[in-house]
């Protein structure tokens, strides 16, 4: 019987522009996870981190690589093994960067696999789970509706703020 599952953390943040065409933004995540049952007491300090690169080419282009990073996490009779992958995504602006056109392609070496490691005394199994596999993806991406008068005015908010748009 699970009698609780403990976590405390920090997050952190770093976003920062390379020049005018190249931003980067980095975040980690550093927890302790503690789980308890009757018998079982298993501690772990775990890291996610995430990095994403964007670069604006010239005539509306836009294009972002995404890499995360999961570490190892507790189970109550085992542990799941690090997962890491990457996304790419290239973006086409349109109209006053209004519209896009988004190509994106998820889980670029297709290393996004969840391995289930149960360690005990008398059993050792280990066992793959996927939710998605490898896609590719086209989205077009057209606002609704008329712009309020603050959209009318302010041009500069046009431009959007990086995003992670990749997925």
């Amino acid at each position: 019987m699970l009698i609780g599952r403990f976590e405390i953390g920090l997050k952190q943040n770093l976003k920062f522009d390379v020049g005018k065409s190249l931003s980067v933004l980095a975040s980690t995540n550093l927890r302790n996870f503690v789980i308890q049952s009757d018998e079982i007491n298993t501690a772990l300090w775990g890291i996610n981190s995430k990095l994403s690169l964007t670069y604006r080419f010239p005539g509306n282009f836009t294009a972002q690589l995404t890499a995360n990073r999961d570490s190892r996490s507790p189970s109550l009779q085992g542990y799941r093994l690090p997962v890491s992958a990457a996304d790419f995504a290239l973006r086409k602006s349109f109209w006053q960067k209004r519209v896009s056109v988004v190509f994106s392609v998820n889980d670029i070496f297709n290393s996004h696999k969840f391995i289930s490691v149960y360690d005990q005394s008398t059993v050792y199994q280990a066992s793959m789970n996927r939710r998605e596999i490898r896609f590719y993806k086209i989205t077009l991406q057209i606002p609704l509706g008329k712009p309020d008068a603050t959209f009318k005015k302010s041009p500069h908010k046009m431009d959007r703020p990086d995003v992670d748009f990749s997925n």
